[in-house]
């Protein structure tokens, strides 16, 4: 009985307490949609009213099981943390209702992410656990409001009727010998989203905290859905997506950044689900977050596309994504300008364009072999065309079509990528490996910082690019450049090139051998050379990764190294202890622990991957989680 007052007394001081609608609202803090503080007594009198009906649950949980996991300690934290639990199992029940219409799906899986985001929350907060961090402690009653918002919206059948069109009923128990009623075909448990992200586990400990509340409320019934309106429900969504991003608002720097982590690795979780559908599973993804999280909803459409391709068993007419063709360019072999054997420059239109090309062999020209190939190389610009649209994730340049010269002596086909207008025709762009082996820039010697950035950069990138599930197979510094900023060198905004042999993760995607190159070689693991060699796998490009994070570095090209150790006539595997040998000795002292451990985790392959792996699910985790992650905690 103390317990309980003392209980009593903690909700009623919070909930009178001047702090909690005297507090200032800022654009920085709030979603547009949340009430300006002239209200927040109201708010503040609302959840009075809130807390009010948890003292029951909080007392009958703490009689009857005082140190379950439902047995929060007396707090306002406490009764936050129920109001946040209440909130994850009272959207999870909406999300769950069943339902025969198809067009649920969508809506299902915008509130399934905006669940994943509140968890996500909750566990940078800390409210998850019920230790709601010390920086946030100042802005519980706001952190209350908030969440008291949500629970208000899900709370009342009523407000979930007449303001958002939701309306909910308790299931009936079957009768004896009535036929249940059936599952939909297509519903969210198909894309199963919450437990693929990555989150099973927090979701899991929430719904147990619930269990113990079951008795006391009636948010944990099963329901299925009586109407459905889309426009209002829509407005559901919006408004739950704004509460949650207001609560983000409200994060520390610190706590931002660890949000952002695991939002990016439950991105990879989901995007990298083997459904039994893929192609219907990756469209409905789509879908659902065109417009709204476009981070996954591009990659979804364009794993999609591939998909489609793959699937087509006649020569496809020119793809398009978003209304972009992949244009096949009248550009003709005069007026080209050789920058390297695989590189040409030449003016199209208004601008200037750079070709990556490729040679097939002789068998490969015409006839299937010779459709396939031009097939992915049309699959390949219709992607760079759509990646365009968010430069800063995918870091490569804005393809403006394919060049089919087959007819030609030699026989090629490539990709056309535009140029800045500011840079120079006759030196469009410099390359790494050049910043580290040319004597005209021996004096350009960017600062520990700045090298920082760039590996992370390219590894984010190159993640990026495998969540298409397409594979690069030309990592090295020949193919990241950098255009000069007013005449200075700087390695700030990287771009990735050497696309010619790039392929899809798949069976059906067509894996050629590059043509042998010492140079390039060098970056190439001593599988893909061996005789015969290996089919080319994601791990080989995340070891490619490895010597170019070697190379930023030491800021030395990787051929001073297997010229210390007997030139070309090294084996592959011997230069490759040579470089984990120099790693070991003192890539820790110039760059720090993280660093050194993100290169060793590429050049070893040490992923901890056994197994099956669909998709390479597990590995693109793992590579975030080891290589990524490591790298963002590297400072000058």
């Amino acid at each position: 009985m103390e317990k309980l007052i003392a209980c009593l007394v903690s909700v009623l001081a919070f909930a009178l307490s001047p702090v909690s609608y005297n507090i200032q609202a800022t654009s920085s803090w709030l979603p547009c949609s949340y009430p300006p503080p002239k209200f927040y007594p109201v708010l503040s009198w609302r959840f009075l009213s809130l807390a009010l009906e948890l003292l029951p649950v909080i007392g009958f949980t703490m009689l009857s099981d005082p140190i379950s996991v439902g047995g929060l300690a007396l707090s306002a934290v406490s009764v936050a943390a129920q109001t946040f639990n209440g909130c994850i199992i009272g959207l999870r029940i909406i999300s769950k209702a069943r339902s025969s219409h198809v067009t649920l799906l969508g809506f299902r899986t915008q509130l399934d992410l905006e669940i994943a985001r509140l968890l996500i929350w909750g566990r940078n907060s800390g409210l998850a656990r019920d230790e709601l961090h010390e920086s946030l402690q100042p802005i519980q009653p706001l952190l209350l409001d908030i969440l008291g918002n949500i629970a208000s919206s899900i709370e009342s059948t009523d407000k979930l009727r007449s303001t958002y069109g939701i309306e909910l009923l308790e299931e009936e128990a079957n009768e004896v010998g009535r036929t249940p009623s059936p599952r939909p075909a297509v519903t969210v448990e198909s894309l199963n989203l919450l437990p693929n992200s990555g989150l099973a586990a927090e979701l899991q400990r929430q719904q147990s905290i619930a269990s113990g509340l079951r008795k006391k409320t009636r948010w944990y019934h099963k329901v299925k859905w009586a109407t459905w309106d889309e426009a209002k429900a829509t407005h559901f969504i919006n408004s739950i997506s704004d509460y949650v991003t207001g609560l983000n608002r409200l994060l520390t720097e610190s706590q931002k950044a660890t949000y952002e982590e695991e939002f990016t690795a439950m991105k990879i979780a989901i995007l990298g689900t083997n459904w039994a559908q893929r192609g219907s599973m990756l469209g409905a993804l789509h879908s659902a977050t065109a417009g709204r999280y476009e981070t996954i909803a591009l990659p979804a459409r364009l794993a999609q596309l591939r998909l489609e391709f793959e699937m087509e068993e006649i020569a496809p007419s020119p793809p398009t994504v978003g209304g972009l063709p992949a244009l096949l360019l009248p550009i003709s072999h005069e007026g080209l300008r050789v920058l390297d054997p695989s590189r040409s420059c030449t003016r199209f239109r208004d601008s200037h364009v750079v070709i990556e090309w490729k040679t097939p062999g002789s068998m490969e020209v015409t006839g299937e072999p010779g459709r396939r190939l031009m097939e992915q190389a049309v699959m390949l610009a219709t992607l760079f065309m759509a990646l365009h649209s968010q430069p800063e994730v995918y870091r490569v340049l804005e393809c403006v079509g394919y060049v089919d010269h087959r007819n030609n002596i030699p026989p090629r086909y490539g990709l056309a990528f535009a140029l800045p207008p500011t840079c120079s025709p006759e030196t469009p762009f410099y390359t790494l490996h050049e910043y580290l082996s040319s004597r005209a820039h021996e004096d350009f010697q960017p600062s520990l910082g700045s090298r920082f950035e760039l590996a992370r950069q390219l590894a984010k990138t190159f993640l990026q690019f495998h969540q298409l599930g397409w594979l690069h197979k030309g990592i090295c510094s020949h193919n990241i450049i950098f255009f000069r900023r007013d005449g200075v060198d700087s390695i700030e905004s990287p771009y990735i090139l050497g696309f010619d042999y790039s392929r899809p993760n798949s069976q059906a995607g067509i894996s050629d051998k590059p043509n042998p190159d010492p140079k390039f070689d060098l970056y190439r693991h001593p599988a893909c050379q061996a005789e015969p060699p290996e089919s080319f796998q994601m791990r080989f490009d995340l070891f490619s990764i490895g010597l170019l994070l070697f190379e930023i570095a030491k800021w030395r090209p990787l051929s001073n190294y297997r010229a210390g150790i007997g030139g070309a006539q090294v084996t592959p595997s011997a230069f490759v202890d040579k470089i984990v040998n120099n790693v070991n000795a003192d890539l820790e002292f110039r760059m720090g622990v993280h660093y050194k451990e993100a290169v060793l985790t590429c050049l070893q392959s040490s992923f901890g991957i056994n197994g099956e792996d669909p998709l390479d699910k597990r590995l693109k985790l793992a590579f975030f989680e080891k290589v990524v992650k490591q790298l963002n905690n590297c400072h000058a």
